[in-house]
């Protein structure tokens, strides 16, 4: 069976998605689309924008020399520990760069993950995110972030929750 995919009355047609393994099959997935908010996208090329939402959930989204989005934990899965160099706490809002082989560096320990596959010395070890960016009435474009987590990986027992993130 497939799943058609629920998205706002803005977005595009539905979508479906199914998921199965030789042995048997897995629970449908439906993903969670979140539009992410405007104010809150990196501006500038290999960049990042950190958002806390209020399950205290640390989710990053970046943006690569091309303009293409990424999304991702943006705490590390070796400590937890931020993935950004700059935030405001009070508005759950931080900063960080990409390097110019979309690989994120921790701060911290220098740990290097690629923001698009998660993926650190060849293993995926860091949550990622879809992300598709849909047409707005106004022209503009609206960047939305698939939420749901399916699997188990690394980071996500520092981004535990299992709430949409803002």
């Amino acid at each position: 069976p497939s799943l058609a995919v629920s998205a706002p009355a803005s977005s595009l047609a539905a979508e479906t998605m199914q998921f199965v393994t030789p042995s048997k099959a897995r629970p449908e997935h439906e993903p969670r689309w979140l539009a992410w908010p405007r104010a809150r996208l990196p501006t500038a090329p290999n960049t990042f924008v950190a958002s806390r939402g209020s399950s205290g959930r640390w989710i990053a989204v970046a943006v690569d020399a091309r303009g293409q989005y990424a999304a991702f934990d943006a705490r590390c899965y070796h400590m937890g520990l931020p993935l950004f160099s700059a935030a405001d706490e009070a508005a759950g809002v931080a900063t960080g760069d990409i390097e110019d082989d979309g690989c994120v560096r921790c701060p911290h320990h220098g740990r290097r993950v690629d923001v698009r596959t998660g993926s650190c010395d060849g293993q995926v070890v860091q949550r990622t995110y879809p992300t598709r960016l849909l047409p707005a009435p106004d022209g503009s474009a609206v960047l939305e972030v698939d939420v749901s987590r399916l699997g188990s990986l690394a980071s996500d027992a520092y981004n535990a929750s299992t709430s949409p993130c803002v």
